[in-house]
């Protein structure tokens, strides 16, 4: 066999994939060698959980540096005026319930953030498939749809170590905004300006 030969029968072997936690960290330095290994493997489970534990360590944080009664308060109060005004007008008995009630959901909704968003990801999954797939005709499965979905929201891993950061430097928690934690976007300083 020549060497002309060998240089293309090394050639042709395949170069090993990334392993997941190359895929993870990939994301932030090299997406695209990241987004490139996708097309060997669909596997956005382990992606998933590194969203999950982030999104867990900051609603851990937040029930123990603020509490849930403050941010159900602060949710109160920040919110719709005239849902301030319906609970006022409860009588007493039905006003604590409501309290209650809302107390309960509010831990729920927070603990169960991270499937909420593996359900946003599935459907929005599912809308890049069918446009790509039927809509433009680009060879894509369903699995690869959902692993780019999937990868492609790892950065936001930051917004919850900057916000569980910010709960533990001590943020004020008469002012603490669970949907809007740290200000990385305009609306947190539109809240601001409202106060």
């Amino acid at each position: 066999m020549s060497i002309d030969n060998q240089t293309v029968a090394l050639s042709e072997i395949p170069a090993p994939g990334l392993n997941e936690v190359q895929r993870i960290t990939g994301v932030f330095y090299q997406p695209s060698k990241t987004f490139q290994d996708l097309n060997r493997s669909a596997n956005w489970f382990y992606a998933w959980l590194v969203i999950y534990a982030f999104s867990l360590l900051f609603t851990i944080s937040v029930g123990q540096k603020i509490g849930w009664q403050q941010v159900q308060d602060n949710s109160i109060k920040l919110g719709p005026a005239s849902r301030r005004e319906q609970l006022e007008k409860l009588p007493p008995d039905q006003h604590a319930q409501q309290m209650k009630i809302g107390l309960v959901f509010t831990k729920v909704i927070s603990y169960g953030f991270p499937v909420l968003v593996l359900i946003w990801l599935v459907i929005v999954a599912l809308i890049l498939w069918i446009t790509f797939s039927f809509g433009l005709g680009a060879e894509i499965n369903f699995a690869k749809s959902l692993a780019i979905v999937v990868f492609a929201s790892l950065p936001g891993i930051l917004h919850a170590l900057m916000a569980t950061l910010v709960v533990w430097a001590g943020v004020d928690p008469e002012t603490f905004n669970i949907q809007n934690a740290v200000g990385t976007n305009p609306g947190w300083y539109m809240n601001i300006l409202d106060s």
